[in-house]
């Protein structure tokens, strides 16, 4: 993301959810949003899973995959291990 703008109702152009975002995340690295009720947490990945019209700025996804994780947290009855790995091998320089 580039200078990226959008809104959640493209009719009136009344406020804007992002303003001026610009983002970059490579391939291999892991981020996690993190911010206040309100400080548009949702509506960025809303953005990068296609949700939100785009209106203004570039918007590039080059990955084969990505990963989302709602709000209500989801816990399996298991280990902390077992619920970050979801089963596959525990690479701890990359956790």
């Amino acid at each position: 993301m580039r200078n990226f703008t959008a809104y959640w109702n493209t009719e009136k152009f009344d406020t804007p959810v992002l303003r001026d975002v610009t983002l970059e995340i490579k391939k291999g690295q892991l981020h996690g949003i993190i911010g206040g009720v309100g400080s548009g947490k949702s509506s960025l990945l809303n953005c990068i899973l296609g949700e939100v019209p785009r209106f203004k700025g570039e918007f590039e996804l080059n990955f084969k995959s990505v990963a989302y994780v709602e709000q209500e947290p989801f816990i399996k009855s298991g280990t902390i291990e077992d619920n970050i790995t979801f089963g596959r091998p525990m690479i701890n320089e990359h956790y």
